[in-house]
């Protein structure tokens, strides 16, 4: 064996800490250091954790740090001293220091056991994060094997030799880097949310800088009348060519100079109910120079939206077919569809699981009715929703807009899907051997639970049950197709 390696008997998922056991010391990935020091890579080998010295640095990633010297082991005090967050004297709450990682949610006897319990904020995400892979699940299985879903955050992207667990620099919840993404926010639950989370921060800075300049914003929703048995690709044909039409309009544009009318941003969302099917509807969110007469500009524009209904062979009454509200403050989050009407509490604790209204179903309610078996047609309309929105730019805005609100170019879905913060803390890097074992035994979302504890050797436990996990699937296959009853023994 190499000098700069040993192997320390501790079995990997064995874990139960006394108060007079020595512990392999961490390094770098497990614990934070008042002074530079020595740093150690724990990565399970066979039935033991093998210890390779790498590298001098310090991260100041706990709280409370603990000096890690040349020995071999640490006590459990002092890892205690390393690890505990602080707890508040109220309420018995535990809660992780803003720049650290998220406590493991319970208690894990076999990975990471003896931690705090999570703040609600980090369990709801947790459980939405959870729900999210869940859907992609059942969207793979509704859209079939050829669609792009099929690969995405499954397998390693291409030229990637290893996944990556990243914990991200404000929350600490642990995401993965290097794996491919399909990129699609109409298909995917996962990228979708990602890609609604970066358009709604963007959509919201957009909103502070044009109002920091004496701007007004407004949000117009436009519709038509629809009935059930209609198919979603003509109705959405027929309500993007009246837009179109709309605003390539000489009246409107001599509308918008009149109101101080200078940029928009259009979101398109859609859902449906058994009673009126498929309800397709934009928000166009306008940046006025600044205050206007709302119910004027309301009347001259329904007159002019009227029209256009009538040319692409639809029609609406004024009080459902188009609406104007000013001041909504959470403009940004109905033009993206984080959510309705959702406050804070409702984000935090019901991320991606918005739900229609009295027998409305969202595109993921439509994947919910598909998991729980709720709604015959939910798999063929799920399919037909995807389909429709193939090919389409169902978020735009305006041009200058950016320019004028002092924020760079939109990244694309596929960038914004894929893109990981450089800034966020690399955990661990896993191979393709591990990964594959890793997700060939569904443990995608559970090591991501681990992961979010920061605590890098209790990752590398769960991987190691995981690749032993797969050998005896494998040996148990191979020794299935076996027939030794018909061999003759000599």
């Amino acid at each position: 064996m190499a000098s700069n390696e040993k192997s320390v008997g501790v079995e990997a998922g064995k874990r139960s800490p006394t108060d007079s056991q020595q512990l392999p010391a961490r390094s770098l990935n497990e614990c934070s250091v008042a002074s530079a020091a020595t740093v150690t890579q724990l990565r399970p080998e066979g039935n033991s954790m093998r210890m390779r010295t790498t590298a001098t640095v310090t991260r100041p990633y706990f709280r409370t740090p603990a000096p890690c010297t040349d020995e071999d082991t640490l006590t459990t005090d002092e890892l205690a001293a390393v690890f505990a967050p602080p707890r508040h004297e109220h309420a018995g709450i535990v809660a992780a220091p803003a720049h650290a990682p998220v406590p493991a949610l319970g208690t894990n006897t076999s990975f990471g056991a003896n931690r705090a319990p999570l703040p609600f904020p980090a369990v709801a995400a947790r459980l939405a994060r959870s729900e999210r892979y869940e859907l992609q699940g059942v969207a793979r299985d509704v859209l079939g094997a050829n669609h792009r879903i099929r690969g995405c955050l499954r397998y390693r992207h291409f030229g990637a030799a290893v996944v990556q667990i990243r914990n991200r620099r404000d929350t600490g919840q642990a995401y993965y880097s290097g794996l491919q993404v399909c990129g699609v926010a109409a298909a995917c639950p996962c990228c979708g949310v990602r890609i609604a989370e970066e358009r709604a921060r963007r959509v919201e800075l957009a909103i502070a800088a044009w109002r920091g300049t004496g701007g007004q914003v407004a949000l117009v929703t436009l519709t038509f009348a629809h009935h059930a048995g209609q198919a979603l690709a003509p109705n959405l044909d027929a309500l993007l060519a009246a837009y179109r039409a709309l605003v390539r309009g000489g009246s409107y544009r001599r509308l918008k100079a009149r109101y101080g009318l200078a940029h928009f941003i259009k979101g398109v969302e859609l859902t449906w109910s058994a009673a009126n099917g498929w309800h397709p509807h934009l928000h166009v969110l306008g940046f006025f120079a600044g205050a206007f007469d709302v119910v004027a500009f309301e009347r001259e524009l329904w007159a002019l939206w009227s029209a256009q209904l009538g040319r692409v062979g639809r029609s609406c009454t004024r009080a459902h077919g188009l609406k104007v509200q000013q001041g909504f403050t959470d403009a940004h989050k109905y033009v993206t569809k984080i959510g309705r009407q959702w406050g804070l509490a409702d984000e935090l604790a019901r991320a991606n699981q918005k739900r229609g209204r009295a027998g409305s179903y969202s595109p993921p309610d439509l994947l919910r009715a598909c998991r729980d078996g709720d709604l015959a047609v939910a798999p063929a309309l799920f399919v037909e929703y995807v389909e429709a929105l193939h090919g389409r730019h169902m978020f735009q805005w305006s041009a200058g807009l950016t320019a004028a609100v002092g924020l760079a170019d939109e990244r694309s879905d596929q960038e914004v899907a894929e893109g990981a913060d450089q800034a966020d803390f690399v955990l661990v890097e896993i191979d393709g051997a591990d990964w594959a074992a890793v997700r060939r035994v569904g443990g995608i979302v559970r090591l991501l639970d681990i992961a979010d504890a920061g605590d890098s050797e209790a990752v590398w436990q769960f991987v190691a049950a995981c690749r032993a996990l797969r050998s005896s699937q494998v040996l148990h296959s191979i020794s299935s197709r076996l027939d030794f009853g018909s061999r003759e023994v000599s």
